[in-house]
């Protein structure tokens, strides 16, 4: 690393920025802006185990290892599974464990417990949609769910080159579908135009074979799920609107404690409410 390493990700220019300027919440802030590499298992990477956190200790206190990048990551780590700062914070807070980030990296800072139990709060001014989704989910509001959706732009990934050239997105075995990192290339001609009949909706299929496009409220959900990708930003109206017939469902930010999963029947009737509204707002009006 020494002298010649540089920030090469958005989050880790923010971070180095903050940290020459003594910033420590604009550190934190662009800490927070794309999902943290995790050292796993091979297995837990794979989903074939469940998650062990890698932790050390210092000075009396647990601290998760965590990097924020490719670069920073130590080649000795076997495997990875990325996740949004603000996941891991439920997780761990109740442990009273702190988180390492990049240790013994350029961009090194040790995040306390006191810390940890600061963040939360700094949701709903950071990612106000994150922060309205977790709580609905967690109070199993379907309404409030679907209130903050209303009104958010969510984000459709993209396939890489070999996505494209392999099986369509998302159309791979299990194993492939939890890929920690894809760093492809991305195919520039690939339509971005979701009313486009060759517009590449990221699908994948439920345990019970039926078919479910992706979704996600911000960059870090996206990269826990499907890595380093482009993406397009949508109004979800349009996407109920634009999504094919046989899309199935729609689940925004699997695996996340804030993820949603609207049935195929859910969004036929939305797509109808919206129709009727627009054939409403059009209906040619009576004179005085």
């Amino acid at each position: 690393m020494g002298v010649s390493w540089r920030p090469t990700t958005e989050a880790e220019e923010g971070m180095a920025a903050a940290a020459g300027a003594g910033d420590e919440l604009a550190y934190l802030r662009a800490l927070s802006a794309e999902a943290l590499y995790l050292p796993v298992s091979p297995a837990a990477a794979a989903g074939r185990e469940p998650v062990t956190l890698a932790t050390s200790r210092a000075g009396g206190v647990t601290y998760v290892l965590a990097w924020t990048s490719g670069s920073v990551l130590p080649p000795e780590i076997p495997a990875v599974r990325r996740a949004p700062l603000f996941e891991l914070l439920p997780v761990i807070a109740p442990l009273g464990w702190g988180i390492a980030v990049n240790p013994g990296r350029p961009l090194q800072a040790f995040l306390s417990p006191d810390a940890i139990r600061t963040l939360p709060p700094w949701e709903p001014e950071w990612y106000p949609l994150d922060d309205r989704l977790r709580r609905a989910v967690a109070a199993e509001d379907r309404e409030a769910s679907m209130a903050a959706l209303l009104e958010a732009h969510l984000l459709l990934p993209l396939p890489t080159e070999e996505e494209l050239t392999t099986d369509a997105p998302g159309g791979g075995e299990p194993d492939d579908y939890w890929t920690a990192v894809r760093t492809d290339r991305i195919v520039a001609t690939v339509s971005r135009d979701i009313t486009d009949p060759e517009f590449p909706w990221w699908r994948t299929e439920r345990a019970d074979g039926q078919e479910v496009i992706l979704a996600f409220t911000s960059v870090a959900s996206m990269q826990a799920e499907l890595g380093d990708r482009e993406w397009i930003s949508v109004p979800f109206v349009d996407i109920v609107v634009a999504r094919p017939p046989d899309g199935g469902a729609l689940r925004v930010n699997p695996g996340g404690g804030n993820g949603i999963e609207l049935p195929a029947e859910a969004l036929r009737a939305m797509y109808q409410l919206v129709l009727a509204a627009l054939h409403e707002k059009h209906r040619p009006r009576e004179g005085p």
